[in-house]
């Protein structure tokens, strides 16, 4: 039996994630090679415990939990472990392969003793702290260089420096915009600006660095911010989010689907990763690095570890003057060569491609 022919997900990041579906990417391309069954995170309510079938090979489900679980999303309660258990041997019979998104649930190889099992980590992956549960995955996927040097000796396995990925929708040609209404919303917004910067993805004040937002729209008067996406939900962003809106070249949108990021983003003329440099972004490596890298934009982020490892395929600021002055005259750094290189790794960080690598590096380790 091939590696991919029966796949399982265990994704703690929810097959309808809002913008960024990239462990979903996996799911659906496996599924050309095999039965694949995605999990998502459990849930309290009856009424949403639901089997989706998605096409012949791919399936989705997510388990019912009998109380709020005080470790996790609930993954580790008997009554879940019980269905994945069930659906999976009635779907798929012995897995080939093993997926556990986020968090490495060691039991999972227990039950089923794959051929391969990759554990993908997080944003808040700690290497030492939780080596016991992923001690037996084969494949560890490291998304910053800190992460993968912080792994334990005593591990057996492969590890892999990843990057997230984006669908083939962002090579397609786009040299006509679609005529949608979002879009021509967003070109009257443009006509009175000199210049848009712009940003894809769920609005959160845990990511975004809202005293340099507000710094960069006051002495940018003639740039256009656009901020494509949902808040989400809490309190602070939503108060933050109004302050910034008062400034009139701060605008935010959403209402988009994923497959229309890439006319989105097409208009800017810089594409931007605003994030804050504390404890709770060091671990990501934001997939809309790769979806503007895609489209071949000018990109200007905050110093992360998940961004410096990219090099000069961006630019990137360790305060709001510097931050300023990229948007000023960065365009100039943005030749013919860089955005080939961001091309050419948006295009290798394929999920066919990354798939295709970790079948090297785990049966290379085997033999």
């Amino acid at each position: 039996m091939g590696l991919w022919k029966k796949n399982l997900f265990v994704s703690e990041i929810p097959w309808s994630y809002y913008l960024h579906p990239c462990c979903k990417l996996y799911a659906e391309e496996l599924a050309g090679d095999g039965r694949t069954l995605w999990i998502n995170p459990p849930t309290r309510n009856p009424f949403s415990m639901r089997l989706s079938i998605k096409n012949r090979n791919l399936l989705l489900f997510k388990p019912l939990m009998f109380k709020r679980s005080v470790d996790g999303l609930g993954f580790w309660r008997w009554e879940v472990k019980l269905q994945i258990y069930l659906i999976t041997r009635i779907f798929l019979g012995k897995p080939s392969s093993i997926w556990s998104i986020s968090t490495a649930y060691d039991y999972l190889l227990r039950m089923f003793r794959p051929r391969i099992s990759i554990f993908w980590s997080g944003d808040f992956f700690n290497p030492k702290k939780e080596f016991e549960n992923y001690a037996q995955f084969d494949l560890t996927l490291c998304l910053t260089p800190d992460k993968f040097k912080q792994i334990p000796q005593a591990y057996s396995g492969e590890k892999m420096h990843f990057n997230m990925s984006c669908s083939g929708t962002f090579f397609e040609d786009r040299d006509k915009l679609k005529n949608t209404p979002a879009i021509r919303q967003i070109i009257r917004k443009m006509e009175k600006y000199d210049t848009v910067a712009g940003y894809v993805g769920t609005l959160s004040m845990r990511r975004l660095d809202d005293e340099l937002l507000e710094h960069l729209a006051k002495n940018l008067p003639n740039f256009l911010f656009l901020f494509i996406g949902k808040g989400d939900g809490t309190q602070n962003t939503d108060l933050k989010l109004k302050k910034l809106r008062r400034n009139e070249n701060f605008v935010t949108m959403d209402g988009f689907e994923y497959d229309q990021l890439p006319e989105v983003i097409e208009l800017f003329d810089f594409c931007l990763i605003p994030y804050r440099t504390d404890e709770a972004n060091l671990g990501t490596c934001p997939t809309k690095f790769i979806e503007y890298c895609a489209i071949g934009k000018p990109i200007i982020g905050t110093r992360l570890p998940g961004l410096e490892k990219f090099g000069d395929l961006l630019l990137l600021s360790d305060e709001k003057d510097e931050f300023t002055r990229h948007l000023r005259t960065g365009n100039s750094y943005f030749d013919e060569e860089v955005v080939t290189n961001q091309q050419k790794l948006a295009i290798n960080s394929s999920p066919r491609n990354f798939i295709e690598e970790f079948a090297r590096k785990t049966t290379k380790s085997k033999t």
